[in-house]
């Protein structure tokens, strides 16, 4: 009968649930059950293909991981649910161990009450509900020996465990965040503007410029000074205004006003 299911490479499925304690440990997937029997198939030449895929694999509860994915945002991870492995060895028999590390989240909601039980007494209680979740990562290691093909996955759970509370939040943190998130907005507004519109200065030209169309520089032109001798506006009083011309070599121009 072994023999053959083993020529028509028929497999098997399972699914089922095992209880771990929080301690480093290990379970595994092998046929230690029935030693004698594989050992005599391996030895008439029969290979004992341990292909697999892991459709699924978690810790805890699947309704508090559902709860803390969809309502809490939470991201338990299960990095071995769907993967796939091949066996493709030459000789030998296959031993996989895949090592988990697993943390533990719990999440504390404040926002509403549900009733328990008190374990003790029996009275019904009003409690704040709490949802556990274990998400983990995971590495494997790949080795050929001449033991029973092997599946091991060996268990690590962190001593540190992360706790979120989840309140209502007050009005006047709501207007802080509020006010903070709109003045944030507002320097940022101006950041860009100052920077948009100092680059469209660097880039538009001067048309103001007064330099001639044909590339050359202009002279530059003389300064003048106006000397200008003020007086009251009296009778009889004259104001006189001497033009000076730094450029050029003529005789200074006297103009003189006298007032009536």
């Amino acid at each position: 009968m072994a023999k053959k299911q083993l020529e028509e490479n028929e497999g098997c499925q399972l699914e089922g649930h095992v209880k771990l304690h929080k301690v480093p440990g290990n379970f595994h997937l092998s046929s230690h059950d029935c030693p004698d029997t594989v050992m005599k198939l391996m030895g008439a030449g029969y290979k004992i293909d341990f292909t697999h895929q892991i459709k699924h694999l978690s810790f805890g509860s699947l309704d508090d991981m559902r709860m803390i994915n969809y309502r809490y945002g939470g991201q338990i991870t299960n990095e071995l649910s769907g993967t796939e492995f091949k066996q493709n060895i030459p000789f030998g028999s296959l031993m996989v161990n895949y090592y988990l590390d697993i943390s533990e989240e719990e999440y504390v909601d404040m926002t509403y009450t549900t009733k328990a039980q008190e374990v003790e007494t029996g009275e019904w209680l009003d409690v704040q509900p709490i949802f556990t979740g274990f998400p983990y990562r995971s590495m494997k290691q790949l080795m050929i020996t001449n033991m029973l093909p092997t599946l091991v996955w060996n268990v690590s759970i962190t001593p540190i465990k992360a706790h979120y509370t989840l309140t209502k939040e007050s009005l006047s943190d709501f207007l802080v965040r509020l006010c903070g998130i709109v003045g944030g907005i507002f320097a940022a507004a101006t950041i860009f503007e100052s920077i948009f519109r100092n680059g469209l200065c660097m880039m538009i030209p001067d048309f103001n410029d007064d330099a001639p169309d044909d590339g050359k520089a202009r002279p530059e032109r003389p300064t003048s000074q106006a000397r200008v001798a003020a007086a009251s506006a009296g009778p009889g009083e004259s104001v006189q205004m001497v033009s000076q011309d730094n450029g050029s070599a003529a005789p200074q121009n006297t103009v003189q006003m006298q007032s009536q």
